[in-house]
C-alpha cells in the first residue's frame, strides 16, 4: 500500500453547451465522445473551482481540514506563468502552513500530484490534499476547443489504511518523447497540435500500454483482476481505450465508458481525477480500478485503486459527483462565446 483515499469530491461549473448548438451556428463540431459540455462563468478559473471542490470536502465534515499538511495542485490553465497558486488556495482554506507544491505543463499531472502526495504521506504519515482544476483553451477552429469542458477535483490522501474509502496499491510510468502532440508554448495562451494524428494516436497506445503493463508486473497480476478500468483521456470516444486493454489481454467491457466526458467536456488534467470519483461513488468493497493518465508529448501514469469497505458508508452521502454533474444549466453559442472569450 501507498497511500489511503479517506475522501474526495469534485466541481463542475453549472453553464453547459450543446454540441447541437455548435454544430448549428458553426456549421460542424470537430470533437468526439462529447454531447454537451461545461462552461466556466466568466469570473470562474481554476482557483474558484479548486476552492469549489474543496468545500464539498468541508461541508461533509468527514476530514478536518487543519489536520492537512501539504496540498498538492495540479492545472495547465493557470493565470499565471509564474506564481504560486497553492498558496492563494491554503490562504482560502486557513491552512497557510501546509507545504506546498504545483504542478503543471502536462494533463497527466492530476495523476502525477497524487502519485506525488501519496508518496509523501506515506513517509511522513501526515495527510495531504490532492486537487486538479482545468479549463483547456484554444480556437474555434481546433478539435481542442470543441471538446474542452471545465473541472475540478479534490483527494484526501493519508499514509495509513484507517477509515479509508479506498487504497492505492501501486503506481506505474512510462514517458517517451512524441512530438507533435498537443502543446502550447510560451507565449500563447492556447494549446495547438500539428495533427498527426495517426503518429499522435500510435504513441498514445503504446505509451499507455507500456505503463499499464509496467504496474501489472509489479504487483504480478493480470489485468482481468480490475473490475473498472478508466483510459484517460477517452480518445475517440473511448474506443482507443478498449482497444488498448484488449490488446493486454483484458476485457474491454471493463473499460468505463467516458460518460464524464461526454457530458462535461475535457477537463484537462482534473479528467482523469473526475472519472475516478465517478467510479468510486459507485464501486463495491472489495473491487479494484485501473486508472491510466496519458500526458500529451508524452508520457503516462497507471494507479491501482483497491475499494475497502468504508465505500458503503459513503455512497449515501451528499455532494456526489453525479450531484455535480445534473446541476446544469444551458447557454447559447454567443453566451459560450463571450464566457470562453473567443468572440475576439
Amino acid at each position: 500500500m501507498i497511500a489511503g483515499i479517506l475522501d474526495y469530491s469534485i466541481y463542475v461549473p453549472k453553464y453547459r453547451v450543446k454540441v447541437e448548438d455548435i454544430r448549428k451556428a458553426w456549421g460542424e463540431f470537430l470533437g468526439t465522445g462529447v454531447s454537451e459540455k461545461a462552461v466556466c462563468y466568466p469570473d470562474e478559473d481554476v482557483i474558484t473551482m479548486a476552492a469549489e471542490a474543496c468545500m464539498g470536502i468541508v461541508k461533509r465534515g468527514i476530514v478536518n481540514l487543519e489536520d492537512v499538511k501539504a496540498v498538492f495542485l495540479a492545472t495547465t490553465t493557470s493565470h499565471y506563468v509564474e506564481k504560486e497558486l497553492a498558496s492563494t488556495l491554503t490562504t482560502f482554506l486557513g491552512i497557510s502552513k501546509a507545504y506546498t507544491l504545483n504542478l503543471g505543463y502536462s494533463i497527466r499531472s492530476g495523476t502525477s500530484a497524487l502519485i506525488a502526495a501519496s508518496t509523501y504521506v506515506k513517509s511522513t504519515s501526515e495527510k495531504a490534499l490532492v486537487i486538479a482544476a482545468d479549463t483547456p483553451r484554444s480556437s474555434l477552429f481546433e478539435s481542442i476547443e470543441h471538446e474542452a469542458g471545465c473541472g475540478a477535483a479534490v483527494f484526501v490522501v493519508q499514509g495509513k489504511t484507517d477509515d479509508v474509502v479506498a487504497v492505492i496499491e501501486e503506481f506505474a510510468a512510462e514517458s517517451y518523447e512524441v512530438l507533435g502532440d498537443r502543446y502550447r508554448v510560451d507565449g500563447e495562451e492556447r494549446p495547438r497540435s500539428m495533427e498527426v494524428r495517426a503518429y499522435n494516436t500510435k504513441m498514445f497506445r503504446e505509451i499507455t500500454s507500456k505503463c499499464i503493463k509496467n504496474l501489472l508486473n509489479k504487483l504480478n497480476r493480470n489485468i482481468n483482476a480490475y473490475n473498472h478500468i478508466i483510459v484517460s483521456p477517452p480518445i475517440d470516444g473511448g474506443r482507443i481505450s478498449m482497444d488498448i486493454v484488449r490488446s493486454i489481454g483484458g476485457s474491454p467491457e471493463k473499460v468505463c465508458m467516458p460518460m464524464i466526458s461526454n457530458i462535461i467536456g475535457d477537463c484537462g488534467c482534473a479528467t482523469p481525477l473526475i472519472s475516478l470519483a465517478y467510479v468510486l461513488d459507485s464501486s463495491k468493497p472489495g473491487e479494484k480500478i485501473l486508472l491510466a493518465s496519458y500526458g500529451y508529448g508524452g508520457g503516462c501514469d497507471a494507479l491501482s485503486i483497491s475499494v475497502t469497505e468504508r465505500a458503503s458508508d459513503l455512497q449515501n452521502r451528499k455532494l456526489k459527483v453525479k450531484d455535480y454533474v445534473d446541476s446544469k444549466e444551458y447557454i447559447d453559442f454567443k453566451t459560450y462565446l463571450r464566457y470562453r472569450n473567443l468572440a475576439k
